[in-house]
């Protein structure tokens, strides 16, 4: 008898901690977004070396623990030495915008989330792709940018003509809307 009263406190015991444990997976959020941010500490150009900041802004949007979309975006003011990175005719192209945003994006499946929607918003808000080669080989160069891992990425360089746009609001289905601030 005495037996049969501790395996029943063993046995209820057991039950407690596997409903727990079901009621805590049950309460998953399985699409989650996630921010962070990701700093560029000092540049270099040639014997040109300075120290300013370039700070990456990092969304994720998780599907379990699968990553289906990630932008990350930084605000290069046009008084930063970062421009040092551009070569003459980018330097030309950018010359005339109010804002400069590069952005290093990556999709898993175009299926479901595609780059082109976070373009597609940019655009929609009055920015310009620029093309600006010589600028990102030497981001994608910078040490500091190593621990991005953003080799299935792509990186493009967009240009705000006509005024200042503080935030935009990115939507993503089966996620929260994320509000992403450009100006800091």
């Amino acid at each position: 008898m005495l037996f049969s009263e501790k395996m029943k406190k063993i046995f209820n015991y057991y039950n407690i901690i596997i409903i727990s444990f079901l009621c805590s997976c049950a309460s998953y959020d399985y699409n989650q977004v996630k921010t962070s941010k990701h700093t560029i500490k000092t540049g270099r150009k040639g014997l040109t070396v300075w120290n300013d900041k370039l700070v990456f802004h990092r969304i994720s949007w998780y599907q379990g623990a699968t990553l289906l979309s990630e932008v990350n975006y930084a605000l290069v003011p046009s008084d930063s030495p970062f421009i040092n990175w551009f070569d003459s005719g980018e330097l030309s192209s950018t010359s005339k915008c109010k804002q400069i945003l590069a952005v290093i994006d990556y999709s898993d499946d175009s299926r479901r989330v595609n780059k082109k929607d976070f373009t597609n918003l940019l655009e929609k808000n009055g920015f310009i792709n620029i093309s600006t080669p010589t600028f990102f080989k030497e981001l994608i160069n910078h040490p500091d940018m190593m621990a991005l891992s953003n080799k299935n990425y792509s990186q493009k360089l967009y240009c705000q003509p006509s005024g200042v746009v503080e935030s935009l609001s990115i939507y993503r289905p089966g996620f929260e809307n994320k509000v992403i601030n450009i100006v800091q």
